[in-house]
């Protein structure tokens, strides 16, 4: 138990304080994270983090890119059906409404060495093209490449009421050998070790043409 001078102490000063910064917008309450707004129609790709700025407010920049190559491997059967799918995103044509950033974004991510963010599928079982048909939300194993390294994860993936697919996967910085960056020794910017890749996939380009 706290002592009761402790939490009186507690009461009159750090609450209200609180309070003040929240309604301020210098503290931001913690909150689920959701999928970055996408362009309307068009297949399109996303990094998201979030950063700490000041040591008490939170924000999620997030960088988009429609640049991205989509790659389909479909098997022999009739009609074809697919059995792999590759998205390629130039880390150069991610846009996060800020020049600087985005630079700082291309040197983090090594893009002038390596410059194509990579999502690649493991072979899809039929089954499981078939329930994403009917929409329900696949976990999918796949290969993610950032900066040169490779690493293995499981996505999610989901038809959404537009007809496009929706894909999304968490990863940490430090996965693909990369510091999360800060600012002044984090005091007026940090990076959490956190990256969110999402993506959304016109469901024409999921079939033989």
């Amino acid at each position: 138990m706290f002592p009761s001078s402790w939490l009186q102490h507690l009461k009159t000063f750090a609450l209200p304080l609180l309070i003040g910064l929240l309604s301020l917008g210098y503290l931001s309450v913690a909150s689920a994270s959701a999928a970055p707004e996408f362009p309307e129609g068009q297949s399109c790709a996303a990094w998201k983090t979030k950063k700490r700025m000041f040591l008490v407010r939170s924000v999620e920049p997030v960088g988009i890119s429609c640049e991205l190559k989509v790659e389909r491997n479909f098997n022999e059967s009739h009609p074809p059906q697919l059995q792999s799918l590759r998205i390629s995103v130039p880390v150069a044509s991610l846009n996060s409404g800020e020049a600087e950033r985005d630079a700082e974004v291309v040197k983090l991510l090594k893009g002038e060495s390596f410059p194509h963010i990579v999502i690649a599928t493991e072979k899809l079982e039929p089954s499981a093209v078939e329930q994403f048909h009917k929409g329900e939300k696949l976990q999918v194993r796949g290969r993610i490449e950032v900066g040169g390294q490779s690493i293995e994860r499981n996505f999610s993936v989901q038809k959404d009421s537009q007809g496009f697919a929706r894909v999304s996967l968490e990863a940490r910085f430090k996965d693909f050998g990369i510091q999360a960056p800060r600012v002044a020794g984090g005091v007026v910017a940090q990076v959490q070790d956190q990256l969110e890749l999402h993506a959304q996939i016109q469901i024409s380009e999921m079939v033989p043409k």
